[in-house]
């Protein structure tokens, strides 16, 4: 499988070829040439294929690439090992970590999410402010959006964060998770996506060492919650909203 990232003019370039292999946990294997991968930049390689391929248990091995003196850099050979990766999981119906791009379908997904909540239309206005956020806290710590790509844009998207409360008996370290956001294209339900979406927030929230996580379920996906282990509150939940006119 090819990962190739070349900007027009000056920019960043990468080049390379991997083979993914069924594995117990990640691995990597570099049997790329010095020629076609120099030592350095496969190595980098390897780190960038570990952080992509968080959640796939698969072997990722180096078989060759392409070099260039001049515009071959470590953020030309990220973004080939994410073009590669990100065809891997579309080609396993694995979820993927949101970038920057994914913004404006994360946005009419959201879209989708608050019409169904609503049970009709919603009003607009604040699509702008929301977009906003998420290029601002994407790839950031204590926050994640998982997405799955579908034939016309992103089939489904889950994000997760975390924030930092107070340590209490049955949460030593304060740490709580917050599941929201999750919503399939219309087009792409009853396939499974949105338990592969909340599949892979899991094994994040765990990593991240959540002992607490929270939503807020629609009565259509309350069932795949409590099949992860999701419980009503011990205690009245209440909310306070400000009215706005």
């Amino acid at each position: 499988m090819r990962g190739l990232h070349r900007q027009t003019g000056c920019g960043p370039f990468g080049d390379i070829t991997a083979d993914f292999e069924p594995a117990a946990e990640f691995a990597f294997v570099n049997r790329a040439s010095e020629a076609e991968v120099p030592a350095a930049y496969a190595e980098f390689a390897g780190l960038r294929f570990r952080a992509e391929m968080a959640g796939i248990a698969a072997r990722a091995v180096l078989v060759g690439g392409r070099f260039h003196e001049v515009d071959s850099s470590r953020r030309g050979c990220e973004l080939a090992v994410r073009a590669a990766v990100r065809r891997l999981r579309a080609d396993l119906g694995l979820p993927r970590v949101a970038v920057p791009g994914d913004v404006p379908e994360l946005v009419r997904l959201r879209r989708v999410l608050l019409t169904a909540m609503n049970g009709g239309p919603i009003t607009s206005g604040w699509e702008s402010a929301y977009a906003a956020v998420l290029e601002r806290r994407i790839g950031t710590e204590g926050f994640v959006a998982f997405v799955l790509d579908g034939a016309q844009g992103l089939a489904a998207a889950g994000i997760g964060t975390i924030t930092e409360g107070l340590p209490s008996p049955s949460n030593p370290a304060g740490i709580n998770g917050t599941l929201l956001g999750m919503a399939t294209d219309p087009r792409e339900r009853r396939r499974g996506h949105a338990r592969r979406i909340v599949e892979a927030l899991m094994v994040w929230f765990r990593a991240e060492g959540a002992a607490r996580i929270d939503l807020n379920a629609t009565t259509e996906g309350e069932g795949l919650y409590r099949s992860f282990g999701f419980t009503p509150p011990p205690f009245p939940a209440l909310t306070w909203r400000r009215v706005t006119s």
